[in-house]
């Protein structure tokens, strides 16, 4: 659908770029994140995406990880890979230290494996508070996606570590009529 309708999948670079004013957001511009790495990210997505000429974000659970170092290797040398937390605990009910090894060991472990800079965060189940993106920043985390709210994307450049998503599951319906512009 992405390919045949001519939209262009963006990196995690452009899609910064478009957040720090550098460049500008079209239609038909889309950033495809796949959370949790697991392994069928690896067995579907991968050669799927791959065979169109797609991007997109992988963001993996660096404490639980679904598929292998070598896998998550090769993923990176086609596509980002970013951080969704070392153990995939709820942001909005842990304390401050535990917010910060999330933030920290996820980035450390996915850095030494893939040898590029960690950038951007997704977090798990979509919880956050205040004391989660001030650990964020603490580690140079340059913006941090969640799924609040059911519209899709927001172009709010004040709030980097606040990007709404929208969720696809299995009904790829919800992905066509947002793409279309039918929101609910």
């Amino acid at each position: 659908y992405l390919y045949l309708w001519g939209y262009k999948t963006l990196t995690i670079d452009e899609i910064l770029d478009i957040y720090d004013g550098k460049s500008k957001l079209y239609p038909y511009m889309v950033l495809l994140a796949f959370d949790d790495g697991n392994k069928n990210n690896y067995t579907y997505a991968r050669p799927v995406m791959a065979k169109y000429g797609q991007t997109g974000v992988f963001n993996i659970i660096a404490g639980r990880r679904g598929m292998s170092v070598s896998e998550i290797k090769e993923m990176a040398s086609l596509f980002d890979i970013e951080s969704h937390s070392q153990t995939h605990v709820d942001h909005s009910k842990v304390d401050v230290a535990k917010l910060e090894y999330e933030a920290s060991a996820s980035k450390n472990t996915l850095e030494s494996i893939i040898g590029k800079d960690i950038r951007t965060y997704t977090y798990p189940g979509c919880s956050y508070n205040g004391k989660a993106i001030d650990a964020l920043k603490k580690f140079n985390y340059d913006m941090a996606f969640s799924c609040a709210g059911r519209h899709g994307i927001n172009q709010e450049t004040d709030k980097r570590y606040q990007i709404r998503r929208m969720h696809v599951d299995t009904d790829m319906n919800s992905l066509f009529i947002t793409l279309q512009g039918k929101l609910p």
